[in-house]
């Protein structure tokens, strides 16, 4: 099987629980390797993410979240559009937050939270640093939450919504 590099700059603006922690600062050159046949697909890498965010709430004695549509749309477009327009934030370039996300995907929410991750080149690495970050941690292992969508777009940003409905 033949294997391609990569080269993919990471931004600065990355946070360490959201990117990986390279140390190596802005404009670095971070080395991806990539197989054309090994790559699974969004479905299988959502559903990968799924598994492995629900493993980890079992491990805590808390319900698994069930996938909602709605809000995989939500995440899925939020993912895409930063990968489109190259930035990495909560708040899109148009100013709209996961609340704003959620309500144009048309899911009625009494809770929300969202964990973005960029910079990783597979998913287990982005539950990995998602779960050593706190805030992250806190959203996948709220009992407040028993919803999931998940969303990924080029270049490995990924985004997962977490939700009680209304």
């Amino acid at each position: 099987m033949k294997t391609t590099t990569l080269w993919a700059i990471v931004p600065a603006i990355l946070l360490a629980a959201c990117g990986p922690d390279t140390g190596a600062g802005f404009g670095a050159l971070t080395p991806v390797t990539t197989a054309a046949t090994a790559a699974p697909s969004a479905m299988e890498e959502e559903a990968q993410i799924m598994a492995m965010l629900n493993a980890e709430r079992a491990k805590q004695g808390l319900a698994p979240l069930s996938y909602n549509a709605k809000l995989a749309t939500a995440a899925e477009r939020h993912a895409n559009d930063m990968a489109a327009k190259n930035y990495f934030s909560h708040i899109s370039k148009n100013g709209a937050k996961v609340g704003d996300r959620v309500r144009a995907a048309g899911y009625c929410y009494g809770f929300l939270s969202e964990n973005i991750s960029g910079g990783y080149p597979t998913a287990q690495q982005a539950v990995q640093g998602w779960m050593a970050s706190s805030g992250h941690r806190k959203n996948i292992l709220s009992s407040q939450v028993n919803e999931i969508g998940i969303g990924t777009g080029a270049g490995g940003m990924r985004v997962a919504v977490f939700a009680r409905g209304c």
